[in-house]
């Protein structure tokens, strides 16, 4: 919010380090909804002001220091969720095989391209993806309706689905509440197996975004070379 306002110039000041090495995180604020009553404000006033361009400009310095950043949005499109599109390189969209939530990916997606269509008509702001890329999660493979959804999705987005899926098992239920990753759990009551199942579907996922991540950095090398 000290961005939103004007107070900082830039994201440096927000970082703060995490029990993981390497891993900074900024927290999210229940402050944070402010924002979509103040930028929409501010460029009624200001028709010259681009709230769609402040996160963009305030993530440069941390360009500089991380390898990659990671915006987690909520599944709007609100004024702040625009702003994180615009500074972003890539999409990863979670999508549950489930009847609601497929049928609600479409509607976002068909709103998602009608807004970028309106903002580069109205002001000639364009924006291009490296990658958008939909994983299935909270996958119930015990569940007849299942493969159903995914076909319908397959189907629907047969570009954009990535390879690994993440399956629903109680080893992610038992981790978030104690405010836990399935990384970080010292044990386990239910079987090995089931551990090392979620904890290979976790990874498969990671590993397949890594790869994409390093493509998109070969190519930029290239073309920088060019």
């Amino acid at each position: 919010m000290p961005v939103v306002y004007g107070e900082q110039a830039d994201l440096a000041y927000a970082p703060i380090p995490s029990y993981w090495h390497n891993i900074d995180l900024i927290p999210a604020s229940p402050t944070l909804f402010g924002a979509d009553y103040f930028l929409p404000n501010k460029q009624s006033q200001n028709p010259q002001f681009e709230f769609w361009k402040i996160l963009d400009i305030a993530m440069e310095p941390l360009r500089e220091k991380y390898d990659i950043i990671i915006i987690d949005t909520p599944p709007t499109l609100s004024y702040l969720a625009i702003a994180a599109f615009m500074a972003t390189d890539g999409l990863i969209v979670p999508l549950p095989p489930e009847t609601l939530d497929y049928a609600s990916s479409t509607q976002y997606f068909r709103q998602f391209s009608e807004l970028f269509k309106s903002m580069r008509d109205a002001r000639s702001v364009g924006k291009e993806f490296e990658f958008i890329s939909i994983v299935l999660s909270k996958v119930k493979s015990s569940v007849a309706t299942t493969e159903a959804v995914k076909t319908w999705i397959m189907q629907t987005y047969p570009e954009l689905v990535n390879q690994y899926e993440i399956p629903e098992t109680d080893l992610v239920k038992n981790a978030s509440a104690v405010f836990k990753t399935i990384y970080d759990l010292s044990s386990y009551e239910g079987s090995t197996k089931t551990f090392n199942r979620a904890l290979e579907a976790f990874d498969s996922v990671v590993n397949e975004f890594e790869s994409k991540i390093q493509n998109v950095w070969a190519y930029r090398t290239l073309e920088a070379a060019a």
